[in-house]
């Protein structure tokens, strides 16, 4: 019986069960088309995005646009901060956090489709929000336990789209009748990282909301 045991937690997490949830860094691009693409891309955004995972906690900085951010969710405080590197803050709220949240936030529903992203094959799921189409693109080899976020309303991320199960997207479809955004991943990274890495420094100063744009 405790052989039988041994060899089935190996098999868990051979295939990236809960009990092993991703540690390390996704890199990703992010791309831009459609008939009003070069109104929106005039504004400068970012075309870039890393995510960092450790735990419960997770870093979000988009970059390589007019104005780059960094947001980093703490579970412990089970707060989500945006962070100015420049002038050593960290904010509790974004400008708009908060104002426009879902009563009840829309399923992620699997097509039975599938794709292949960096040569992993991932399951096609899609959702509809109002006239927005938001097509993700999964694999059970790189995901958190969405239950360990459960009642912690900062932690609102595409990981933890009700219907993925804590799949972390490889690569995210948002379409518009303006434009496509599609958020594409190009290297994963897993690794160690240190706690330390999410927390904020202890020179910074806490501010409540952040209005710079």
């Amino acid at each position: 019986m405790k052989t039988i045991l041994i060899i089935f937690f190996t098999i868990v997490s051979l295939l990236g069960g809960y009990a092993q949830n991703f540690e390390g860094t996704i890199k990703y691009s992010i791309e831009v088309e459609g008939p009003e693409a070069n109104a929106f891309l005039a504004n400068k955004p970012c075309t870039r995005m890393d995510m960092h995972f450790k735990d419960n906690n997770f870093i979000i900085h988009t970059y390589e646009g007019q104005f780059p951010v960094t947001r980093l969710y703490i579970a412990d405080s089970s707060e989500m901060y945006i962070l100015d590197m420049r002038n050593e803050v960290a904010y509790r709220r974004g400008k708009l956090d908060g104002q426009n949240q879902e009563i009840t936030p829309p399923k992620a529903i699997p097509t039975g489709d599938s794709a292949m992203v960096m040569n992993i094959k991932c399951a096609e799921y899609k959702l509809i929000r109002n006239k927005e189409f938001v097509f993700y693109y999964v694999s059970d080899l790189y995901k958190i336990d969405p239950k360990l976020f459960a009642g912690k309303k900062d932690a609102q991320v595409n990981f933890l789209t009700k219907g993925l199960d804590g799949r972390i997207p490889l690569k995210t479809v948002r379409k518009t009748s303006a434009f496509t955004v599609t958020t594409k991943v190009e290297n994963i990274y897993p690794r160690k990282l240190e706690v330390s890495q999410f927390r904020i420094p202890e020179n910074y100063k806490i501010k409540p909301r952040d209005n710079r744009y």
